[in-house]
């Protein structure tokens, strides 16, 4: 068994700030370390009375359920998903840690009829929404009739404001309520309005060093660039782990016997040479799989309109077929530019996608390795996002490097969206394990029934 880790000294200062506040929240940069911040902090507080409940979105409980596993690995967690009666079971279950999704707030009545020893919401910028479902269930357990009125509030986001000044207020009137009453109110002293017949437009703040003296009461922020550990870094990776439909790998674990993909939502059955042509096609399916719910492009979509509504995002597929799907998937219900870059464009095309990026700053560019590895100047953005891989890591870090060229004045952010358990994240294993380089090898433990 792997050594639990241990946390850096500055992630020690945001511990120490959760532990003495009731209401707290940890609004980090990405990369810098949020979470084994309030893992650590559930750990030092737990008094075995009550559990904890972490609210995550619901594409982050693969990646929250490792981060358990590596720091706690002896907590009961459990995950509120699946099916209703499963999520039921899970919300009543006597783990030390019940993670659910913020969906779950309008849902699940039990989320109020329990007493929580601590309410930890990450990428908590989603309750920006003061009106939404979940942000109106969230402040009645604070009601003087709440069994959870004094329980320990946390919140964790590298960005707490997305689109402005008053995206804090709910997280400020969950700390106060009797300084921050009124959302209104609370908009009108600190922002600049601009009053029109039909609207108020919530303009920059008026006082940026007593705005951030404000939020420096309920809250700690470091950017990578103030700590000298990661100051050098040149840009930041967080993956995000998804689970494929149960019946997909049940098909994939029969078909590595005879090359043979068989599922009820296939028109035919999908026959490999051999144990590559297996894992090629296998790799395909991460991202479209034959079933009608599809965690990639769903989980993707829930990241481009929840954590970056208001940026440049440079996405990037292996395969052509992939790179369409996703393109569809972004314009739907978006009035967002997007653009794509592959292979079967012209040079016009290309040139039309690259302007658009750099205009708009909304703009989503999808494009896919081969054709955006080299030559791209897409420095206007800094936000990237990797649905699918090369098999060279070198390959993967020129794509990287459209946006980290002269003229970058911000530290790139980069995603990774990895299906547990399938080949491709045993070849993202083998990039880390063996210097980045060719993962053609580890992929095939996946044939050996390794994986799976």
């Amino acid at each position: 068994m792997a050594p639990v880790p241990q946390l850096s000294s500055y992630q020690n200062v945001a511990l120490e700030r959760l532990l003495n506040a009731q209401h707290y929240g940890v609004f980090d940069e990405m990369g810098v370390g949020k979470t084994p911040v309030a893992i650590r902090a559930m750990q030092r507080v737990n008094n075995q009375k009550h559990p904890f409940l972490l609210t995550v979105p619901a594409y982050l409980m693969g990646n929250w359920r490792n981060e358990f596993a590596k720091w706690v690995p002896g907590a009961k967690v459990a995950f509120a998903q699946g099916e209703k009666v499963d999520r039921d079971r899970a919300l009543e279950s006597n783990a030390d840690i019940v993670v659910v999704s913020y969906h779950a707030w309008h849902a699940h009545p039990q989320l109020f009829k329990r007493k929580w020893q601590a309410l930890t919401f990450d990428e908590s910028h989603r309750l920006r929404g003061r009106n939404s479902k979940w942000t109106k269930a969230v402040f009645t357990t604070q009601n003087a009739d709440s069994k959870n009125r004094d329980s320990l509030y946390w919140f964790l986001t590298g960005t707490p404001i997305v689109r402005d000044a008053g995206d804090v207020w709910p997280f400020l009137h969950l700390c106060d309520r009797e300084v921050f009453r009124s959302y209104w109110t609370f908009v009108e002293n600190q922002c600049r309005l601009i009053v029109t017949p039909w609207d108020r437009e919530i303009g920059p703040v008026r006082d940026e060093e007593e705005f951030s003296a404000m939020l420096g009461r309920y809250s700690i922020r470091r950017l990578q660039s103030e700590i000298p550990e990661l100051a050098s870094l040149e840009f930041v990776t967080k993956d995000i782990t998804v689970e494929m439909p149960k019946s997909v790998r049940e098909s994939l674990r029969k078909a590595r016997k005879e090359f043979l993909i068989e599922h009820p939502d296939l028109d035919e059955a999908i026959e490999a040479d051999g144990g590559g042509a297996l894992v090629q096609k296998a790799l395909q399916m991460a991202t479209l799989p034959p079933t009608a719910d599809k965690p990639k492009l769903r989980a993707f979509s829930d990241l481009l309109r929840e954590e970056l509504p208001a940026e440049r995002v440079f996405v990037v597929a292996w395969y052509r077929a992939s790179a369409r799907e996703i393109a569809d998937v972004a314009r739907k219900g978006s009035k967002r530019s997007v653009v794509m870059i592959t292979g079967d464009q012209t040079v016009a095309q290309k040139q039309h996608a690259i302007d658009t990026y750099n205009k708009d700053p909304r703009t989503v560019l999808v494009g896919t390795v081969a054709a955006c590895k080299e030559g791209l100047n897409l420095q206007a953005g800094r936000q990237v996002v990797f649905m699918e891989e090369g098999d060279l890591w070198e390959d993967n870090r020129q794509v990287i490097g459209r946006c980290l060229r002269r003229g970058q004045e911000e530290k790139v952010q980069v995603r990774r969206f990895i299906t547990e358990g399938w080949p491709e994240s045993n070849k993202h294993r083998a990039m880390l394990r063996r210097g980045r380089s060719n993962a053609r090898a580890l992929l095939e433990e996946f044939i050996d029934g390794t994986s799976l």
